[in-house]
């Protein structure tokens, strides 16, 4: 049993059941949502998956992303962290 279909992103987005994912990441950020996703779509290795988030700042998206692999994780912190 599934908690929802999967995501249709070449395969490598999430299923909806997360509970197993322990890698997770909470930004807020004036970048496009889809500058993200497209990195994430070509080069994590693993399955994630991207969820807006109410934030505080009416300019910057506040987005929470998990990730399956602590790999894919610290790639991306090391990418877009400033």
């Amino acid at each position: 049993m599934t908690n929802g279909p999967a995501r249709q992103t070449d395969g490598q987005a999430g299923t909806r059941d997360r509970r197993q994912w322990n890698f997770g990441i909470f930004c807020e950020t004036t970048m496009p949502a889809r500058t993200l996703r497209a990195w994430l779509e070509n080069d994590a290795n693993g399955k994630w998956d991207i969820r807006a988030d109410k934030g505080g700042d009416p300019v910057a998206s506040a987005l929470n992303i998990i990730f399956e692999q602590e790999s894919d994780s610290v790639s991306f912190v090391t990418k877009f962290s400033q």
